[in-house]
Parts: C-alpha cells; structure tokens; sequence
C-alpha cells in the first residue's frame, strides 16, 4: 500500500469492483435511486461466477472503515492470513495440549507454497471457519454436546459462502477422513 498500488489479480480487482457494487446497490436501494455498475458496461456483473458472497461483504467492511480500495485489500489479506493460522492453531491445538506444534502449523499453512501462490484471492485462502467447524465437530463427537454440531454446521455454511473453494477443499479432506478413521463395528 505504501507504493499505492494494487496486486495484479484479476480476483482481487474482482472483489473490489463485487464489493463496491454491493455497497453501490445497498446505497441505491437506501436512497431510493437506480443503481449503477462498478464494471460499465457490464451490468450483470454477479453472473461472472464468484462464489463470495459474505467475502464481498468482508471486504465492505473493511472499505467502510478505511475508505480505500488500497489499504482495504492489504487489511484483507492479513486479516485472512491472521484467521486462518488462529484457525489452524485452534484445531491442531485439539490434538495435543503442546503450544509449539499447533503454533508452528498456522505458521507454516499460512507461510506453504499453496497460500503464498494465491495470497490476495480471498475466495481462494480464507479456510478459518471451516477449521473451526471441523474443530467444533470435533469438539461434539468428544463430548456429544449438540450445541457444538450446530455451531459446526453454521460455521460450515458460513465457510460455503466466503469461500465455496476452501469449503469443498476442506470438507472434502474431512469427508475422506472419516471415511477411512470411522470402520463400520462388526
């Protein structure tokens, strides 16, 4: 931000013009005017398949309080590396109750190659809530509070509508897991 200046990703440019919109849509309706498009004279510029819905909003957010496209990509690209190793942390944190290996897993899954090679696609890199919705499952199938499945389940549908990516990344790991941790008694 310093250079004033954006990552050259089309998703990142992407996000700016689909966030933009949401809030130029959000201010039509308020203000009772026609909307306008942030991509003329594209005007159906949702079709264009990106699956981030509440990412878009995530970025909202953040350009409502700094009120720059520049700053607000680069809050947005730590405030998803900052979450996501926390989540990394959390859930590699059930395993053991040592802080250095799950301290050093949300280091080094933010810090792989994978992470790095997308680091400003937001719908790409934001897996925190579905960590923690695997961590709660987790935390239900050990003790079989419910209360712990719902929250998993919200934080699964929440991690859907970030990040459809991330969401079929980790719930597909998660599906396979299962499938091969759980045996069927005889």
């Amino acid at each position: 931000p310093l250079k004033d200046s954006l990552p050259g990703n089309f998703d990142t440019w992407f996000m700016i013009a689909y966030s933009n919109g949401l809030m130029m849509n959000i201010s039509a309706w308020w203000n009772s005017v026609e909307a306008t498009t942030p991509l003329y004279p594209v005007l159906d510029y949702y079709s264009y398949g990106e699956s981030a819905a509440l990412g878009a909003f995530i970025y909202a957010v953040f350009k409502t309080i700094l009120q720059s496209d520049i700053w607000t990509v680069y809050a947005v690209i730590l405030f998803v590396f900052s979450t996501t190793a926390t989540s990394v942390f959390v859930l590699a944190r059930f395993f053991t109750s040592s802080f250095w290996p799950p301290f050093l897993a949300g280091i080094l899954f933010c810090g792989a190659n994978f992470t790095l090679a997308h680091i400003d696609s937001i719908h790409t890199l934001f897996f925190a809530p579905g960590f923690i919705a695997i961590y709660l499952w987790l935390k239900f199938l050990s003790t079989g509070y419910w209360r712990w499945s719902v929250m998993a389940a919200l934080f699964g549908i929440l991690q859907l509508y970030i990040s459809a990516y991330a969401f079929l990344l980790v719930h597909g790991v998660v599906f396979l897991a299962f499938l091969f941790y759980f045996r069927p008694v005889k």
